[in-house]
């Protein structure tokens, strides 16, 4: 016999992180500064995080920025926009993600 089935099924769920596709995430940002703090650490404590979280202020009047730069993440690309472009805004955080899947956080 090779193994117990605990060695087994040990290296089954082993072998599910050996290949695991890089992962975006993308949220826009607009006057959210109540909101933004929960909404990155909801993504950076998934039990597998992603890769990368993209974060593009749509030309905030709060200090939806001042927070959001704040929370000190390496995963964590927070880009500001000098004017507010309304959807466009999703579009170019789409356009800035480099994973293999993206996934929207709103």
């Amino acid at each position: 016999m090779s193994g117990n089935r605990y060695s087994e099924g040990f290296k089954i769920e082993a072998a599910k992180y050996v290949n695991k596709p890089f992962v975006s995430v993308l949220t826009t940002l607009y006057n959210h500064e109540y909101y933004i703090h929960e909404t990155l650490m909801s993504a950076i404590n998934q039990t597998l995080g992603p890769d990368e979280i993209i974060v593009i202020d749509d030309a905030s009047s709060d200090n939806s920025v001042s927070v959001a730069s704040k929370i000190s993440h390496p995963s964590i690309r927070l880009f500001c926009q000098p004017n507010n472009l309304g959807g466009a805004t999703t579009r170019k955080a789409l356009l800035t993600c480099t994973g293999d899947f993206s996934a929207r956080l709103n």
